[in-house]
């Protein structure tokens, strides 16, 4: 029998509305969870036959249950990890252990929902800034504990400790965009960083899904150096769950290297940037679903069409869009994902298929987005 972390969105409607209308009318089974005091219950599964409960907010960390399709839920509070399953990287803490949100019939898709308090932070112990390959990662002792990092990341996972790498170590800072490993390249291209195949001392590894036996949100490494075949890195998560680790791998196709500038032993830690603000009359929403199609990449293009339009650039997954209006266009259809011919023109004047973005409606439009031949 399938457990799921997630599942596909399908056209024709979002999987977390049925669920909550079951609960609106009192169809939801009795479920084995023990209730905890001062958690916020009305809430079930939609996630069908069972969802994955695990250790912390995260699809990295161990599963430690499961929960039937329609069980009631009491959930204590709810946190953002960076470990996103669909477009959301809300994750619920019911009882011991966590479950993705998105299988959830909480009222809102990828934010906190009104009435559920948020989980509460654990703050890091100090540490002095040393050099690269020794583990000094602040957050060695908490990497169970289900917190983030003060970048959004979770503790133990590849991108926390890269992104301590840059700003620790390089002194740099995180650019936006930087969410799942995989999104890494494109969005330091979108920042003008250098991305190439070659690395470098104090360059970011980043291997995209599949490589070298990456999994499917990617992996990210900090180098310590290089020959003409082979890379040696350190990180978190690679050796074992949420371990620290070095290793060696070949140089191979699909593996970048993102160029930040020269290693620097006692950098300060500094601030990531803020993420850009939508223009006022555009609506800000994000990529999603375009790994299952492949590639984990959406192009942007001239109109709305695949077949007629050139290519005007490319977006990755969980990259923020900031979207105009919205029109009919091509019919884009994707094989267990869904069929929807409307699409979005962003503020830059390039199309991409309303498919692929979260958008709360499937081929409809979605207001107050308006239609661009009514602005």
């Amino acid at each position: 029998m399938k457990m799921i972390d997630g599942a596909l969105k399908l056209g024709g409607g979002h999987p977390r509305r049925a669920a909550i209308a079951l609960v609106a009318a009192g169809v939801v089974t009795a479920g084995s969870m023990a209730v905890t005091a001062g958690a916020v219950n009305g809430y079930a599964v939609t996630a069908a036959p069972d969802l994955l409960v695990r250790s912390g907010p995260g699809t990295g960390y161990p599963v430690v249950g499961q929960v039937g399709h329609g069980q009631a839920l009491d959930i204590s509070c709810q946190t953002r990890s960076g470990s996103f399953v669909h477009g959301s990287d809300v994750w619920d803490r019911i009882g011991a252990g966590y479950v993705a949100d998105y299988w959830v019939s909480t009222p809102v898709f990828a934010a906190f929902s009104p009435g559920i308090p948020r989980c509460g932070e654990v703050t890091p112990p100090a540490s002095s800034a040393s050099a690269p390959g020794g583990n000094d990662y602040p957050w060695a002792g908490m990497v169970n504990t289900g917190g983030q990092d003060s970048h959004g990341y979770p503790y133990g996972e590849c991108t926390s400790f890269a992104a301590w790498r840059i700003t620790h170590t390089l002194g740099a800072s995180i650019p936006a965009g930087f969410h799942d490993a995989s999104s890494w390249s494109g969005a330091a291209r979108a920042a003008g960083l250098t991305v190439s195949p070659d690395p470098t001392p104090g360059s970011i590894a980043v291997f995209q899904p599949g490589v070298d036996g990456a999994f499917g949100f990617g992996h990210v490494a900090y180098v310590l150096s290089a020959t003409s075949s082979s890379v040696t890195v350190e990180d978190y998560n690679w050796v074992g769950p949420h371990r620290y680790g070095t290793h060696t791998v070949a140089r191979t196709a699909g593996l970048d290297f993102i160029h930040f500038g020269a290693p620097q032993a006692s950098a300060p830690v500094s601030t990531p940037a803020p993420p850009s603000t939508p223009a006022s009359s555009s609506h800000r929403f994000a990529v999603y679903g375009t790994c299952p199609a492949g590639g984990c990449v959406l192009l942007t293009r001239a109109g709305p069409t695949s077949s007629g339009a050139g290519v005007t650039g490319q977006l990755h997954e969980h990259d923020a869009v900031d979207i105009a209006c919205q029109t009919r266009g091509e019919t884009v259809a994707q094989s267990g994902w869904g069929t929807s011919s409307v699409w979005d023109q962003l503020a830059n004047g390039s199309w991409v298929s309303d498919l692929y973005v979260n958008t709360p409606n499937v081929n409809a439009f979605s207001p107050p987005i308006p239609q661009c031949s009514a602005k």
